[in-house]
């Protein structure tokens, strides 16, 4: 089973709040997207998926959501994200799902990538 490394993952109560207080935020359809970027040299990519309760319910459907996220992040790394690294970036990232919907595989694949060609124009 393939996944994300345990370090690109952002996990820390203190990075967190600094990305939701200094981090740049824009809309794509179902997804809010709050990034920073910084030329530290710590590990280059960092990042959060969130599913609110208050949108989705069941749990069951909430993990679901978070895992194909996280798979089209992880399969697309090395198209998009590398190209950040080769910038001397580093990059994190929080995906916030704002729909009631249950989406398909596919459209959150579309969504991801318009979000992280969106990425690389702007920093």
């Amino acid at each position: 089973m393939q996944k994300l490394k345990k370090t690109e993952i952002l996990n820390h109560k203190k990075k967190i709040d600094q990305l939701f207080k200094s981090g740049n935020r824009f809309l794509i359809d179902e997804f809010q997207v709050v990034y920073s970027t910084s030329n530290s040299y710590d590990n280059w990519f960092n990042i959060l998926v969130s599913v609110p309760k208050k949108k989705i319910k069941l749990a069951c459907t909430r993990n679901l959501l978070k895992r194909r996220i996280k798979e089209v992040i992880r399969r697309k790394k090395g198209k998009y994200i590398l190209k950040l690294k080769d910038k001397k970036k580093h990059v994190k990232i929080a995906f916030i799902y704002n729909s009631e919907k249950v989406l398909t595989y596919k459209v959150i694949e579309e969504k991801i990538n318009l979000i992280l060609q969106r990425l690389l124009k702007e920093t």
